[in-house]
């Protein structure tokens, strides 16, 4: 399984799951997990994983990572 892990603002959560979901759809993507956590700090880290032989993980990365 490969993970991917993003951070993001609080006041950008909607917006970026939104995102995501209609990514995911679009590019045939299933998702093996998808956690989220608060940092304290008002981020949220998600963690998406997919399959270890599944091309989704690196085009999610490129896609949502931000730096």
């Amino acid at each position: 399984m490969q993970s991917v892990e993003i951070r993001v603002r609080q006041a950008d959560l909607a917006d970026t799951l939104t995102a995501m979901r209609v990514w995911l759809d679009r590019e045939r993507c299933v998702l093996l997990h998808f956690r989220h956590a608060g940092d304290g700090m008002g981020s949220i880290l998600i963690n998406a994983g997919f399959a270890v032989d599944d091309l989704c993980a690196e085009r999610f990365r490129k896609q949502f990572v931000v730096g």
